[in-house]
Formats: C-alpha cells, sequence, structure tokens
C-alpha cells in the first residue's frame, strides 16, 4: 500500500486475516476503522487451521501480495509451540507485507489443584508465551510485530472478555466487546506502520511536571517526590522520559520566571527530567502561541508535530482555537492520580511499533542542531559556517539494512519531500528486488555529532536516461546545502552508468512548498507544469557536477 499525500490518507489496503476462530467481527470492525481514515480495506479471512494456512503453498495468503497479514489463535489451538514458530518463520520467507503475529491469552483457572500440577495450563502460557517472544528478539524478523491480546484480555477481564455461549455455538471466542478490542488493536498497528507520528511534546510547568507553582511555593514547596501527590508527577515524569528515549523530542512552553524553572530542572532531588532532557526551554510570559510559532520555527517542524500538556483550561484551549493542528491534552488539576492515565488515555498519539537508531539519538540530535545554530550566528559568511561545521556525507547505496530508516522517513518527511509518496518496508524491499531501481540514501556526520539517515533518492535507471522517483530529506539538516550535494552524488553515478538524461517532478503536498523550486535552482529545466505539478529534465551529458568542497563524501554500496 502507497498512502499519497497529495490524495490524503485515502489508499487502498490489503489485509489477510489468518484466525483459528470465527473472525467476521474482527473482520467488520476494521473495515469501519478503515473507513473512518477514508482507506478501502479489502479484508480477506481464512479461519480455522492455522498450520495449514501458513505452510500450505495453496493457501490464500501467498495467493495474493497483502499489506498485512495478521495471525490470531488461542492457546488451546496450538499444540506444539515449535510447529507455530516453524510456520510463523516459513510466512514471513514468503511475503512482503508487514506479518502482526497476536501473543498468547494468559488461562484464568477456577480450581485450587490446575496452578499446583507439574504441566499445567499456566506453565504451558508461559513457555508458548516465552517461545513467541524469543523468536521475535532473537532473529528479528524483518517487519514483523507483535499484538499484546493479553494485555487487552487482562485490561477488559477474563468475564468481559470471552464468551462461552458465542464459542460453544459459532467458534466466537470473545464477547463483541473483545472483537472490537482485538480489531482496534490491529487498527492501532496498521496506523502505526502507515501514517506519519507526532514528534515534540511540549509541556507547561506548575502543576504539569510537579504539582504547585514554582514561582509562589519554591524548591521545597512544590509537590514533587516520594509520597502523594509529588510521587505521580514523579510516575509522570518517568513516562515522559520512557517517550524520549521511544524517539520523541521534550520541549517547555511555560509562562514562568526562567530561573525558577531551571532551579527545579538542575537542583530538586525527585526533578527525573533535568535541562538537558528538553531540546528547547520557552519560559518566559509571552502568549504561549507566539512560543509555538517560534519552537516550530526553531526545530524546523510542523505545527501537527506537536503535542501540548497544559493544566490550564483557558491556556489549552487557546491552542485549539487558534494553532488546530497542536494536540493538546488537559491535565487534570485536581485528581494527581488521572495524570499516570494521560498517555495511556491518549494511546493513539503515542502508539510506536518500531523504533530506529535515529528515533535514540533524536534528542541529542535536536540538541546539536542549536549548537549549530549558535555557531551560525557567530560567523558572517555562511560557507565559512559551512566548513566549520566539518560535515561528511556518507552515501549509500542499495543497502538494504536501511530498509526501516527508509521506510519510516517516506512516511514522516512532509516539508523536503519532492513527490510525497509513503513508502512501507515491504514495498521499498521489492522495488530493490527490481534489477532497474537504485536506492541512495545519506548519513551526515559533523563535529557536533551524527544525524544518522537524512536523506533518501529512489531512481528507475533505463539504458540512457533515469526517472528520480522519490526525493526527500528529514527537516533536521535544511540550511546546510546538504541537498545540493547529495543529489549531486547520485546524478554523478547516474552519468557513470551511462545515464545521458534524468527526469524528475516535484508534486505539491500540503506542507512541501519548501522544496517546490528545488530541481529548478539546482538546474533541471521545466518541461511541464500545472498548479498540482511540474515535470522537470537534465541533460546530464551537457552539465557540469562539481561537488560542493565543505563535504568530504565517502560511499557505502551492497556487495555486489
Amino acid at each position: 500500500m502507497v498512502v499519497n499525500e497529495v490524495k490524503g490518507l485515502s489508499g487502498e489496503m490489503n489485509i489477510c486475516l489468518i484466525s483459528s476462530y470465527t473472525s467476521q467481527l474482527i473482520k467488520h470492525n476494521l473495515e469501519e476503522k478503515s473507513g473512518a481514515l477514508n482507506i478501502n480495506a479489502s479484508i480477506s479471512i481464512s479461519e480455522y487451521n492455522i498450520v495449514h494456512d501458513l505452510i500450505s503453498e495453496d493457501s490464500l495468503i501467498y495467493q495474493a501480495p497483502f499489506d498485512f497479514v495478521v495471525v490470531l489463535y488461542l492457546l488451546d489451538d496450538i499444540k506444539q509451540i515449535d510447529e507455530l514458530v516453524d510456520c510463523l518463520r516459513n510466512c514471513r520467507a514468503k511475503i512482503k507485507g508487514a506479518l502482526l503475529i497476536a501473543n498468547f491469552i494468559a488461562p484464568a483457572a477456577w480450581s485450587l489443584s490446575a496452578c499446583n500440577q507439574a504441566e499445567n495450563e499456566f506453565t504451558r502460557f508461559s513457555r508458548y508465551q516465552s517461545a513467541l517472544q524469543q523468536f521475535l528478539l532473537t532473529e528479528k524478523p524483518a517487519n514483523t510485530y507483535l499484538l499484546d491480546v493479553n494485555s487487552l484480555a487482562a485490561r477488559l477481564g477474563h468475564d468481559q472478555f470471552f464468551d462461552p455461549r458465542l464459542w460453544y455455538a459459532y467458534q466466537i471466542p470473545f464477547t463483541r466487546k473483545g472483537m472490537a478490542a482485538v480489531a482496534q488493536l490491529i487498527h492501532r498497528a496498521i496506523q502505526c506502520l502507515t501514517l506519519p507520528r507526532k514528534k515534540c511534546i511540549v509541556l507547561d510547568c506548575d502543576n504539569t511536571l510537579w504539582g504547585g507553582i514554582i514561582g509562589e511555593d519554591g524548591l521545597e514547596g512544590i509537590k514533587l517526590g516520594p509520597t502523594y501527590p509529588g510521587n505521580c508527577y514523579v510516575k509522570f515524569q518517568e513516562q515522559l522520559l520512557a517517550l524520549k528515549n521511544l524517539g520523541y523530542i521534550l520541549a517547555l512552553n511555560s509562562k514562568n520566571n526562567e530561573p525558577d524553572v531551571l532551579e527545579v530542572l538542575e537542583h530538586h532531588p525527585w526533578q527525573i527530567l533535568k535541562k538537558h532532557d528538553f531540546v528547547s526551554k520557552k519560559i518566559n510570559w509571552r502568549n504561549k502561541i507566539e512560543n509555538f510559532v517560534d519552537l516550530a520555527r526553531e526545530l524546523n517542524l510542523g505545527l501537527d508535530s506537536f503535542i501540548f500538556f497544559d493544566d490550564n483550561p483557558a491556556e489549552v484551549q487557546l491552542v485549539r482555537d487558534n494553532l488546530p493542528e497542536i494536540t493538546t491534552i488537559q491535565v487534570p488539576k485536581d485528581n494527581p492520580v488521572q495524570i499516570l492515565s494521560l498517555i495511556e488515555n491518549n494511546y493513539e498519539t503515542f502508539d510506536i511499533l518500531k523504533i530506529t537508531e535515529e528515533d535514540k539519538a533524536k534528542s541529542a540530535m535536536y540538541l546539536a542542531n542549536v549548537a549549530r545554530e549558535e555557531l551560525k550566528k557567530s560567523i558572517v559568511n555562511i560557507e565559512d559556517y559551512y566548513r566549520s561545521l566539518e560535515m561528511t556525507m556518507e552515501i549509500r547505496k542499495n543497502l538494504r539494512v536501511d530498509v526501516p530508516r527508509l521506510s519510516q522517513m517516506t512516511l514522516k518527511t512532509n516539508q523536503f519531500n519532492v513527490v510525497t509518496i509513503r513508502r512501507t518496508e515491504e514495498e521499498i524491499i521489492s522495488l530493490l528486488d527490481q534489477k532497474d531501481f537504485l536506492s541512495y540514501c545519506f548519513k551526515l556526520v559533523d563535529k557536533f555529532g551524527d544525524n544518522g539517515i537524512v536523506g533518501y533518492c529512489e531512481v528507475k535507471r533505463g539504458t540512457d536516461q533515469a526517472e528520480i522517483l522519490n526525493f526527500l530529506m528529514s527537516c533536521r539538516v535544511i540550511g546546510r546545502n546538504a541537498e545540493n550535494e547529495f543529489l549531486t552524488q547520485v546524478l554523478r553515478d547516474l552519468k557513470s552508468l551511462g545515464a545521458e538524461t534524468v527526469t524528475a517532478t516535484w508534486r505539491k503536498s500540503p506542507k512541501n512548498a519548501i522544496c517546490e523550486n528545488f530541481l529548478e535552482n539546482f538546474g533541471f529545466t521545466l518541461t511541464k507544469s500545472d498548479d498540482r505539478q511540474k515535470d522537470y529534465r537534465l541533460a546530464l551529458s551537457a552539465r557540469e557536477l562539481p561537488s560542493l568542497d565543505y563535504f568530504q563524501v565517502n560511499w557505502r554500496q551492497e556487495s555486489a
């Protein structure tokens, strides 16, 4: 499935449900949820014989190119866990779509003797669950994810989740509420893998990160510590730190005296989030709307990348009315325990299925950008600034190890995205299997740190011509001429492979105006234009392709 931003979130999605029980209600719920996102979900079902469905060549899942294959089962339906793992391994090797695997649901026995036997359903559950997790953690199969159905059942409660009457009458194990919850879990996973996610969590301070008002209560008077209600705020900060470690960046937008807030960040013994955990701190008495505009400009992010926590209803409403793109979350002031449920209750905003190395280092990357901007202010000549960064660009060609990051970039990059085509991992892998397809990406390192993989280009190659299918770059490195050097290196390589002409397209999206004239400014000739698209052509034979002298360029590519 390709979700093209030019068409919004509309598109088609092929899903296959492989289930050991009747799953029509799950299908119905999934169709409804997909319809709400203007996605036409074509859902196929194969029920009751999981082992056959996963290994047989004539199985439904091998007859069509499904975007998502979902495997659902119950503990009692799996006789040998090793057989199931072998079947899943076989399936993963044959399909190109994402594989979503349910975990096992813990039994709920009424008998005292049940859990006191040497081998019982509890020990079997533990053994099966462990083997399934080991398969995923040890082998790390690409584009394969676990659906935590067990936690769903625990949250709803056994009697609310299971329905014996439906089971014995129709082979439907769960209540309608339980089936809807399973469908919602699948839907969340699909959203995680196909839609861009938020990037920056912005926080108020008083009655949000701690209880009370620092300007009035002082360092020792705010509620932050091992006893109630201070322990609620400590736990909330721990949750935020966990999200930071998953790739979110944190910032402050607080009406306060900056020295007061910094004193808490640096000196309070129970303060979990420290000064260095925030990539930007807008601590002043300005309108919070103005602070958000500055944040977006400073971090080079769209307003729809932000999530805002604030306890003040007036401030929350102000942001909702004036910057509706920002997701706002009202922090309860009178019941601190409720703070602990804020992230969980907004799970679709914070859901993450896969984490790249770039995600783990994202906060450090943004902090390094702050240092770069400070250096930039001290240097008058822009090229002197570029040279002072000591930039090294590593061009990476056809490297399959980069596929998760490349897919993530196509799903998340909005501003410097020339065509705005969203691609899943399996689509990129499928393209790499084609002889006429070339994949280029680049890492950028400078004296302040490693930015990771920040640019991606797809090319379809012909005998003496080539077409740039996709070209995008992370907003983190905009303003350093990296896009020009990257394109120069790609064109040099295409020229060495015999290409005489290169065609490319800029296609309008809601957010990519920044790169509208990129191809033209580089030297491409405009051949066709309308209000949605511009087509370009470049004659390589007549084009000089000098490298910019402030980049050191290295190459890595897949061995033949």
